[in-house]
């Protein structure tokens, strides 16, 4: 069951698990150090963490970490490793695969053999999915407290008889991506008065809730 958070509205990628996506080769000897890696990210808050603590634990290891967060979309950051803009960045397993694989559902609950099968489609640009952590991560839908109040939402379902009235906001990827809106009108009927694009747990999104 989805749970609504009643403040906010976070919506990252959903996630079999965290992991790191790197280039192959990616770092540069240096004289110091054991080489220069470049940390890239998404454009929301959740990944520029992510980034710093994996840049951060690099960087303990002796690596020199610079960092380039806010990229954007995976549709910029995933050919910013392939060109060697970055090294490597944290991303999610079950996103990273279906949108390498153009939404072909191959995604499973199973973190290992969702990031398994995502390294068939990485190594045809010279990158590779390390490891995923034991960190789960999905979706979460926000509606103000007002709201929820005066419809009585506690779950998604609850938005089926009141869709029509809301206006739905979330960042740029999310009206194509197949488990953010397309999976909310697919799964649970959900269609809204208006949708906009936002940006994810951003200022943007934050002003408008209010």
């Amino acid at each position: 069951m989805t749970r609504f958070k009643h403040s906010g509205w976070w919506i990252p990628a959903i996630a079999a698990a965290a992991l790191l996506v790197a280039a192959c080769g990616g770092s540069t000897p240096g004289t110091t150090s054991k080489g220069t890696l470049t940390v890239g990210g998404f454009n929301f808050p959740e990944s520029d963490i992510l980034a710093q603590l994996y840049g951060q634990g690099l960087a303990h290891a002796g690596y020199d970490v610079k960092y380039k967060l806010d990229l954007g979309t995976r549709a910029v950051v995933v050919p910013a490793l392939q060109s060697g803009q970055i090294d490597l960045y944290p991303g999610y397993a079950a996103s990273e695969l279906e949108y390498l694989n153009k939404g072909k559902g191959e995604a499973s609950p199973d973190p290992v053999a969702t990031t398994d099968k995502l390294n068939t489609y990485l190594k045809d640009i010279g990158a590779q999915a390390l490891t995923p952590s034991a960190a789960f991560d999905g979706n979460a839908y926000a509606v103000t407290k007002a709201n929820a109040a005066k419809y009585s939402l506690t779950k998604l379902s609850d938005l089926a008889p009141v869709a029509s009235q809301l206006v739905f906001g979330a960042g740029p990827e999310c009206k194509t991506y197949k488990y953010c809106l397309p999976g909310l009108m697919s799964v649970y009927g959900l269609h809204f008065k208006n949708t906009l694009t936002l940006d994810t747990d951003g200022p943007a999104t934050r002003a408008a809730c209010r």
